[in-house]
């Protein structure tokens, strides 16, 4: 049996989750709001893996990333930024 790492969410977020899931603009952002969502019902990582025709891996991302940045990380165009200021941070420290 997989062990399940669960997601908890308040009231206002699964009403916000499930609003993105059904509405946002974007296909990848409805995808990632189900995600979470399912993972906050008790599906374990490989169950939406499966669900989603997506690699376990690809979930567990997705569920670290929530960890740290809840809404944020469900926008398109999440990844580019954190790469940009991570990218920034690292070459300011040298540049002195």
């Amino acid at each position: 049996m997989p062990r399940i790492v669960s997601v908890p969410l308040s009231l206002e977020q699964r009403e916000r989750l499930i609003f993105l899931a059904k509405h946002a603009k974007h296909w990848r952002e409805r995808q990632r709001a189900q995600t979470i969502l399912w993972l906050s019902e008790g599906k374990s990582v490989a169950e939406v893996a499966t669900l989603q025709e997506r690699i376990p891996e690809t979930i567990r991302l997705q569920r670290r990333r929530w960890e740290l940045y809840e809404f944020e990380s469900i926008k398109e165009g999440h990844r580019l930024v954190l790469c940009l200021f991570n990218w920034n941070s690292s070459t300011s420290k040298t540049d002195v």
